[in-house]
Order: structure tokens, then sequence, then C-alpha cells
């Protein structure tokens, strides 16, 4: 098929589903990323930049189909993945490929988590996979003691840089420190809902992490903008549905971009550059552009840079990284195209691949979408929001949360989930417990401080507190113990 592979993409995902065409499109720029991209840099960018994209789709829950578009982009990542490894090695059985793969993807977790991710897998390669990102940029904010460092390692990964992590030799496991080694090439691909129910000011904007994220939005305001969003609406029943089509194309797919990645293994061994990454070397093919985009970009980011001069606003911080972004969504496009249409990859000599015209004008159409969508979004950011009141829906949630965990969660982590303030919590807490819909209970263990659970499920309870060999309190009694909060005066349990 002479079809640019993120076409192809799209023309599948835009057949199972009705989300906004620059959601679908985005997925399909990582989806080249994650495969393609990582035998591939930018010579002449600054640090050599790889062509790993992140992404994060952002929008209102259900109309938008970020989950069905991130569950047909993780099918087609698996497939690709299985077809490459097993034509790399045709000996691995099924169990150890898909264990590879498996290894291969970061969901969430706190920083130590996703290091022992890292270093007991020991590949070169990950992909970051999730569906609701922002519970992850909540815990970043919160800063407690277990999320403490997850944007500087998530910073790291993007630059494939080391990440250095040490402890107190007091530890109990004797583990003092965590290492990451440089060259890793990390890609992510995750939704949220809308930015401002996470960040409430440019904080994120400021440390960085989020200048380096393709952020892709989406929030019709006008009628007009509503009607073209329900103009492609698909009925959830279609009795005509034919699922197996989509399966069987995404197959093909597959297939080729397997293939595509063997050959551009075997074009780096034999002609790729070996860039530095600290102690390290790591063997990738160039990828280049034409004067006429060189200037292009070079000028963008200059006038960016220019406009935080003026005025440092989360809207200009962002923008500074455009040029970035730009190069990398450009260079992905243009390796995804027909082989045919790269004449580089036939060429004896070793000769860098060149970013078309045609490929960089299609990203910028690209992004004129994604900005005009962000327009809208990132002013939300800072803005003071109405004062809580006691009605329903928080309620809801803070239930919701603490049948997540299993009908019994810790206070603190129930805070950081919920996005409230401790005043908030309180309030509504003292709400639920007058009506009988939740308990608290405070636990005295042998040393420390007591801390507090919030219970929806008394016989949770009960096995969380036989399992820790927690007994009810009594005057004078030692060891684990527990008793209820009664009245409702929550007031010093954060």
């Amino acid at each position: 098929m002479s079809e640019n592979f993120i076409d192809r993409f799209c023309s599948i995902v835009r057949e199972e589903t009705d989300a906004p065409e620059h959601f679908i499109q985005t997925a399909g720029y990582h989806l080249i990323s994650s495969t393609l991209g990582r035998f591939f840099y930018l010579p002449g960018t600054k640090g050599n930049l790889r062509l790993n994209i992140w992404a994060i789709l952002t929008s209102c829950p259900g109309r938008f189909r970020r989950s069905s578009i991130q569950s047909l982009h993780r099918l087609a990542y698996y497939k690709i993945m299985e077809k490459y490894l097993r034509k790399l090695n045709p000996n691995m059985d099924e169990e150890e490929t898909y264990k590879q793969i498996h290894a291969s993807i970061i969901e969430e977790g706190s920083p130590e988590g996703i290091e022992d991710n890292i270093i007991n897998t020991d590949l070169d390669t990950y992909t970051i996979l999730s569906y609701e990102f922002g519970n992850m940029l909540s815990r970043i904010k919160s800063r407690t003691r277990y999320e403490f460092g997850v944007d500087a390692l998530l910073s790291r990964l993007y630059y494939g840089e080391s990440y250095k992590a040490s402890f107190s030799r007091r530890r109990k496991d004797g583990e003092f420190e965590r290492i990451i080694p440089p060259g890793l090439y990390v890609t992510m691909l995750v939704g949220m809902q809308e930015l401002d129910r996470y960040l409430e000011d440019d904080w994120a904007f400021r440390q960085g992490l989020m200048r380096r994220i393709t952020i892709v939005s989406m929030k019709p305001i006008t009628e007009q903008e509503q009607e073209e969003i329900h103009r492609n609406w698909k009925p959830p029943i279609d009795l005509y549905r034919v699922e197996w089509k989509a399966q069987s194309k995404l197959e093909e797919l597959a297939g080729d971009i397997a293939e595509r990645m063997l050959t551009y293994k075997r074009l780096n061994e034999s002609k790729g550059h070996d860039i530095i990454r600290e102690y390290r070397s790591i063997r990738v093919y160039p990828v280049i552009f034409k004067d006429e985009i060189t200037k292009e970009i070079n000028k963008l980011a200059e006038r960016e840079d220019r406009e935080v001069l003026k005025h440092a606003d989360v809207s200009t911080l962002y923008r500074q990284s455009l040029w970035e972004q730009l190069a990398k969504f450009s260079a992905c496009h243009t390796i995804a195209e027909p082989e045919e249409e790269i004449r580089e990859i036939k060429m004896e000599e070793p000769f860098p691949i060149l970013v078309s015209v045609e490929s960089f004008r299609i990203v910028k159409r690209y992004f004129e979408v994604i900005l005009k969508e962000l327009d809208k979004a990132l002013p939300l950011l800072g803005v003071e929001k109405e004062k809580p009141r006691v009605v329903d829906e928080p309620l809801e949630r803070l239930l919701m949360i603490i049948e997540r965990w299993g009908g019994v969660i810790s206070a603190s982590a129930l805070l950081a989930y919920s996005n409230l303030s401790k005043r908030d919590a309180v309030r509504y807490l003292e709400t639920l417990m007058a009506r009988g819909q939740v308990k608290a209970y405070r636990l005295q263990g042998s040393k420390g401080r007591p801390r507090t659970v919030f219970v929806t499920n008394d016989t949770e309870f009960n096995l969380f507190i036989q399992k820790h060999g927690f007994t009810p309190w009594t005057p004078g009694a030692k060891g684990r113990t527990y008793q209820e909060i009664v009245g409702g005066n929550l007031e010093y349990v954060w």
C-alpha cells in the first residue's frame, strides 16, 4: 500500500469512532514515534533530539472518545511489537513476546515504582500509556513523600538523561539509591479530563515538563463548534458494524510497520551515527530538514522567545517549545511515508533522510488546530473558581474514589485523588458521615502518629484489620488499635 502509515491508522480509527480528527491524528503520530521513531535523531538540534513524542489528549469525559482512541492505539502497538519481535527472534515464544511488550509499557505509579520497572526490565525503549494522566498530575502537585520527584523523573526520561534517586540510609531494605541509565527512548500518549481540573496555575509550565508535551485539547464553545463535532456522531448500537474488518486492517498495518522497523534497524546498523548520552553511546540514523524548513522553524523559535520576554504567561511559556514539537512530528511523518518515497534508504552511501516540505506543511496545519483549541483551555488555568458547595457531585466523587480503593482508603490518598482542599474535604466527608454513607476510623500503630482511614465497606474493613493485626482501642491498650471517629470531627485528620 503506497500510503503514509499515519494516514492508514487514522482511516481505520475513523471508521470505528467519532472522535475529533486531531485526537485521532495524535494517536497516529505517537504510534510512529514509539515504533519507527526509535531508530532516528535530529542532528543540529541542541542535545541531538530524538523523535520521541509526548502527547496528552484532554477533554470532558465520554463524548470525545479518548479511551476508544487509546484502546485502538494500544492494540496497534501490541500487534506491531509482537510482529517485530517475532521477526527479530523467531525462537521467541508467545509468552516471552508479550512479557517483553508489557515490560515496555509504563502506566502509572510512584517514582520508586517507575524506577523499579525500568531497572528490573532493563530495556532501551519504553512508552507511557495511561487513560487518566490527571491523577498523576494531581499527585505531583500534592508533593506527598510518595510522589515527590515524579516530575523530575519524567523530564529526565523525556530527554533520555540519567536519573539518580537517593534514599535515607535508615531504610529497612538497605537500598540507598536507584540509578536510571542515560540513553533511554521514552514516548508518551495519555488521556485526562480538562486541564483546569488538575492545574490551578502555571507551576507545571514553569517547571518545564508540560512545555515538552503536545497538549491536544477539545472544548467546543459555540453552537457551531458543537454542531460540527456532532455531525460525525456514530450510534452506540449498529447491527451493520463489523469489528473484524478493523482488526484485519490493523493486523495488515502492523505487519507493514514491523517490516519497516526491520528495514530501519538494518539501515541503522550499517550506516547509523553514534551519538553520546553522557557515558553511553546510542546508534541512530539522522533525519534533517531542508534549508527552507530549517529557516522557518528557527524563525518561529525566535519569535516565541521574544514573546516570553514581553509577557511570561502560560501560553507564551508553552509555545517556547513549539519548534521542538514541529520538528519531531514532521520527522515522524516523513519516516512513515511509503518506502519508495524515502530514496535515502536505497542509497549505498549513508545520507540523512530529508524531511519533505509536504510533511512539514501537513504537520503545521495539524498544529494550527491544536493551538486554536489550546487557546480556549490555557486561559482557564489560574482563574479563581467558584467556592465549592455541599452538593451531590463532589459527594459522589468521594464515594466513587473510596469504592475504587475497595471500600477502605487512607485519608492522605483520598485527599490526593479527590483534588479538594483540606477544608472542603472535611465538609463533604462530615456530610457523608452524617448520612451514614461513610465511616472514619483512627488507626494507631505500635509506633508513630495515628492515621485515619475512610470506609464504605464494613466487610473489607474487617478483613483489613484482621490482616494487619488491629484490635479495638481500650484505655491503656498497647500495640495496633483502631477506634471509630464519631460526631464527624475531622478537623485534625490532615
